[in-house]
């Protein structure tokens, strides 16, 4: 018995396409053979090569700033704060169809947000982080809030489409869900570096309630109701035919006039699809079409 060559497995050449962060993937579980914490860290990556230019620009933005540069990279869990940093934890919710879930954190040494709320009224960073000895202000609260907001949403729109980031709140660390994918997000400007990490909990679609499906599909129900009636389509109803031999078919010219004969019953057509048998008829000097009923 002959063995069958072996297939060319060769990828050279081949052309990677990422997909925008908005693409809606299939529900197939292309992953299926992985854990769900390395299918989230996929899908995660996805939308990190994919808005992290966004991200930058967002970022120059708010701190006045067009010399920096960022770098994102998972880590597998979250490193042992230095001795002294006073570590904030500013935590949203999920929302998707009015169900909540636990949704993305922001970890951040008080010293560098410190920093970085300066920089928003055109300051620059001091050489060495000097960590505040007094409670976060307001300001500062908001700034987390806002970088919260700033990565969190896109992460959260790309594993649970549909789903919004609501209730943002300053937590104790100890209180943030356990993280099943952890981002470290460093800023690098004016020769200094700052960085400050992204929890994401394992994010999966809620449930579907069966009593909001059901009325999802009469309300579907009623607008498609209401709104075929209106819809306009077109039907095409051949009425005669004639016959020529292939000599006489070459031979037309404009002017020539053919003979036909009209069909005694005729089939009205929705494009392709057979609708209505009938025949035609003289009605008032016009020809009509006189219907016999639907082809089953």
């Amino acid at each position: 018995m002959r063995e069958r060559p072996p297939k060319n497995t060769s990828t050279a050449g081949a052309r990677v396409h990422l997909a925008a962060p908005d693409v809606q993937f299939p529900r197939y579980d292309f992953f299926r053979d992985q854990e769900p914490a390395l299918q989230q860290q996929r899908q995660v990556k996805l939308c990190l090569e994919a808005r992290k230019n966004a991200w930058r620009g967002r970022l120059e933005a708010m701190l006045y700033s067009t010399e920096l540069s960022l770098s994102l990279r998972f880590l597998p869990s979250l490193p042992v704060a230095e001795q002294g940093a006073v570590l904030l934890c500013f935590a949203g919710d999920g929302e998707r169809d009015g169900a909540m879930m636990p949704g993305p954190a922001l970890v951040m040494e008080h010293a560098y947000l410190y920093q970085l709320a300066e920089m928003t009224f055109g300051g620059r960073p001091g050489d060495q982080p000097a960590p505040p000895r007094r409670p976060v202000s307001e300001t500062e609260r908001r700034l987390g809030l806002s970088l919260l907001s700033l990565f969190g949403q896109d992460l959260l729109t790309l594993l649970v489409p549909g789903c919004t980031l609501s209730g943002g709140r300053m937590l104790p660390l100890a209180q943030c869900e356990p993280p099943a994918t952890l981002i470290e997000v460093e800023l690098s400007l004016h020769g200094r570096q700052m960085r400050w990490y992204l929890l994401l909990p394992a994010l999966a679609a809620p449930a579907e309630n069966p009593d909001l499906i059901e009325v999802r599909r009469l309300e579907l129900a009623e607008a498609l109701k209401e709104m075929l009636p209106q819809l306009k389509t077109r039907l095409s109803i051949p009425l005669a035919e004639c016959e020529l031999s292939l000599g006489e078919l070459a031979g037309l010219k404009e002017g020539d006039i053919l003979p036909i004969s009209l069909f005694h019953e005729a089939t009205a057509r929705v494009g392709e699809q057979p609708l209505l048998k009938g025949r035609v008829a003289e009605q008032q000097g016009m020809l009509v079409f006189a219907s016999h009923g639907f082809i089953d």
